[in-house]
């Protein structure tokens, strides 16, 4: 079964970390590079029989206690006996004409109680295995009256219903349909919910709080099948019965309905959504990562993934077998170049419709054999034979340079920008901590040391120091950065260098300027600088200034005008030319 998953299946796992997710993946894309596929009745047995303790029972299905018509119906598809039908599926009984959810639920109440009625099956003689029953029990205290109010307003057969429109069809009062639904759950027999509140708990925690309301809904009717009643409606009635449990909500960018626990407030997790379709909507896609990180920013309760749970509620949002966040469909030339980026080497042309097409999803467009040559000359690649060859300049789509954000508003005095940021460091620079200048790329180099000078702090180049650190592991570290795969060892050598830095330079009262962090980017460890500013937080280790190249734009540092950067507000500055002495 591992080869039938998905990437975005195996990443959706709420038992399994990031780490594992991604070994998995590795795991199963070399499987599938020695020839192995996975078998097309790998997943199929994973739906269990309706009753599995009945079904050896070789007794006919006329002694099951249902109408004439539905055991008819249950002959005429050639199930002669209990056992046949108790070792049906769900989804197999409802594929038989006639078959409906309520008779659904009618059979599997009957198997039930034959079972009971038999010993051959767990079972009572109450028969609380099928949603309906469940609420035709928690149910039975209230009178016809809160018993219908209850059902249309909650909504537990169908979409909840307007107490106006309740009234008017029951030719009552709008405030007589209010105080029915009201004493109607004060009525309500809780303990008959019992095993539906355990599971919903269970659900919504293995879902890491919040879930979407088909989602647990599906789950509720795979364990207990329904008939009139629906899944979605018990959830509802679940959350009404047991207030502070969880809550339900819709938000935009969320296609459907979700529940949450208490902590997950509705603004937190539209605000959520938001993010998940804005970074999913950018090209180049924003790094795993960096994506994760911001997204964790905004559900810090949230203990499972954050690009898995912004999938499941955005549905237009998708995940790439590489963990990108997308929404499709993509341009050829966009997925073309993604692909021959995270290659890095020769490809097979048919080899490349297929990387294209698993990263993205089969229904990824591609081109015509004409079109496709047309594409990767505009990359500048070469064809040799069935062979695409990257071009030296590499194959990145050139995109619009991103426009920096207006200065802030302390900038705004008489004095330049630079004095601004120049007296702002001085005064930060006698207490303790952290401070991450933004600049432009071709200036990064000239405004570290002007940086340094100006506050009179020992300058550090990154670069530099990573090239003497790691002169003997180069030609290893160079064959990382080729392949994807290892990509890993570049950046655990990048975190090795900081934390070097931090160890030898790091002390109270010392002011360091950290520049030259261009490796940032190639050794993907665009996590660094939250790493630095924990590392300096107590002010133990001194004043310490980062600088990094790249450009503010709505409010958010990117790191080379390309990914998005961890900052923190109020201790990233921009900064355009070179501080003055």
């Amino acid at each position: 079964g591992l080869l039938a998953l998905a990437a975005v299946q195996v990443r959706a796992l709420h038992a399994i970390g990031t780490k594992t997710a991604n070994d998995i993946i590795a795991f199963q894309e070399t499987l599938r590079d020695r020839g192995l596929v996975a078998s097309i009745t790998s997943t199929a047995g994973n739906e269990p029989p309706l009753v599995p303790g009945l079904v050896n029972s070789p007794e006919p299905v006329q002694k099951l206690p249902l109408s004439d018509a539905l055991r008819s119906a249950l002959a005429q598809a050639d199930l002669p006996t209990v056992g046949a039908v108790a070792s049906l599926t769900r989804s197999e009984l409802l594929g038989i004409a006639g078959i409906g959810r309520k008779k659904l639920a009618d059979v599997v109440e009957a198997l039930h109680e034959f079972g009971a009625r038999t010993n051959e099956a767990s079972g009572s003689a109450e028969g609380v295995h099928t949603l309906d029953r469940i609420w035709e029990l928690a149910s039975r205290p209230l009178s016809d009256g809160q018993r219908v109010a209850v059902e249309r307003s909650i909504g537990i057969t169908g979409e909840p219903e307007p107490q106006g429109q309740i009234a008017d069809d029951l030719k009552k009062s709008q405030p007589q349909i209010s105080i029915d639904v009201s004493k109607g759950l004060e009525r309500l027999d809780v303990a008959a919910l019992a095993d539906l509140t355990m599971a919903f708990d269970a659900v919504i925690d293995g879902f890491g709080g919040i879930v979407r309301l088909d989602e647990i809904g599906q789950r509720f009717e795979s364990e207990w099948p329904a008939g009139v009643v629906t899944g979605q409606g018990i959830v509802r009635l679940l959350v009404r019965a047991t207030p502070g449990r969880a809550q339900i909500f819709e938000v935009d960018g969320a296609e459907q309905p979700l529940v949450g626990r208490p902590i997950f407030d509705r603004d937190t997790v539209k605000a959520f959504a938001a993010e998940v379709v804005r970074l999913a909507g950018q090209w180049p896609p924003v790094e795993p990562d960096t994506a994760r990180r911001t997204l964790a920013g905004l559900l810090p309760h949230f203990d499972g993934d954050p690009l898995a749970l912004g999938v499941r509620i955005c549905e237009d949002v998708e995940i790439a077998e590489t963990g990108h966040l997308f929404i499709g469909p993509i341009d050829p030339k966009h997925s073309i170049d993604f692909v021959i980026d995270q290659t890095r080497e020769a490809i097979a042309l048919d080899d490349l419709a297929a990387r294209v097409r698993r990263i993205f999803g089969p229904n990824t467009p591609y081109p015509d054999p004409d079109h496709l040559l047309e594409i990767l000359h505009d990359l500048d690649c070469r064809v040799q034979g069935t062979l695409v060859l990257p071009g030296r300049a590499g194959s990145i789509v050139a995109a619009p340079a991103l426009a920096a954000d207006e200065l802030p508003a302390t900038f705004a005095a008489e004095r330049s920008p630079e004095l601004v940021v120049r007296d702002m460091l001085k005064k930060a620079a006698g207490s303790r901590g952290f401070r991450m200048l933004v600049t432009p790329p071709e200036k990064h180099a000239e405004i570290g040391r002007s940086v340094a000078s100006a506050l009179a702090g020992t300058w550090l180049s990154f670069d530099d120091a990573f090239f003497a650190e790691h002169a003997a592991d180069m030609k290893s570290l160079e064959r990382a950065e080729r392949f994807v795969a290892q990509r890993e060892a570049l950046t655990e050598a990048a975190e090795r260098t900081l934390f070097d830095l931090l160890e030898q330079h790091g002390r109270p009262g010392n002011v360091i300027v950290l520049g030259d962090t261009s490796l940032f980017g190639l050794c993907e460890a665009l996590d660094l600088p939250r790493r630095l500013y924990d590392e300096t937080l107590s002010g133990s280790r001194g004043f310490w200034i980062l600088v990094v190249p790249g450009v503010i734009h709505n409010r958010q540092p990117r790191f080379n005008e390309g990914p998005a950067m961890w900052h923190l507000e109020g201790a990233t500055l921009p900064l355009l030319n070179p501080l003055p002495d």
